[in-house]
């Protein structure tokens, strides 16, 4: 075998979907061996999300009346914007602690809950960047690079909101990506597509207010798309 046939052979491998699967088990291992050997709290402020789960998780509703006793060290949790994952998250809490009273047990559930939803944000960037026409052998080696870097398994395997805010906001890309691309060829905008689209961007920034920026910025995008569209 020729250096040009290796080249392609390895080439080819590196696009393949294979390959990606490989990368993601690769990041998988990773967090899953930082999440049972870490000592409880990490870092990334765990014991604040852990703890401000634990508070909703007595609440019926995301909307907390009154400030809990003993939750300064919280902040003014009841004006808090970024509410949405701890609520969401105190349901799982609920069940688990229902379960067992062991809080190790209870740490490492969540923990592997975050390990998986930012897994599923390595599937939803990779739609977002093949729809860049980009190749897709340098798409998988970005994202190799990217789990690679010691601190993103490291941050998946936290109790913490980013796990759900990094694949919301890939969503974001996905969907806004999606209906620019029928706004340029057909010149519509599928509803469902587009109230799919609010609906995560809303949520997004009740998971984590600094999304704001970025829900601005998606709407004057379509803004200026569709003036220049209809100008055409």
């Amino acid at each position: 075998m020729n250096n040009t046939s290796l080249a392609q052979h390895i080439y080819k491998f590196v696009a393949s979907p294979q390959f990606f699967y490989m990368i993601v088990v690769l990041f998988v291992a990773q967090a899953l061996w930082l999440a049972l050997s870490g000592i409880y709290p990490m870092a990334f402020d765990e014991d604040f999300h852990l703890g401000i789960i634990k508070i909703y998780a007595e609440s019926s509703t995301p909307f907390l009346g009154t400030h809990p006793a003993g939750a300064d060290v919280f902040g003014a949790i009841t004006r808090d914007p970024s509410y949405l994952y701890h609520y969401w998250m105190s349901f799982p809490y609920r069940i688990v602690s229902q379960i067992t009273e062991n809080t190790t047990t209870q740490i490492i559930t969540l923990r592997l809950m975050n390990i998986a939803f930012f897994t599923s944000a390595l599937f939803i960037w990779r739609s977002v960047l093949l729809k860049t026409k980009a190749s897709p052998a340098i798409i998988h080696l970005c994202i190799l690079i990217f789990t690679l870097l010691p601190i993103v398994p490291f941050l998946a395997a936290h109790i913490n909101y980013d796990n759900v805010f990094v694949p919301a906001v890939a969503l974001v890309f996905l969907y806004s990506a999606r209906i620019a691309t029928s706004i340029r060829n057909s010149r519509s905008i599928s509803s469902q597509d587009l109230s799919l689209l609010l609906i995560i961007c809303l949520a997004t920034s009740l998971i984590k207010y600094a999304f704001l920026p970025i829900f601005i910025a998606v709407v004057v995008f379509f803004g200026i798309l569709i003036f220049i569209e209809r100008k055409n």
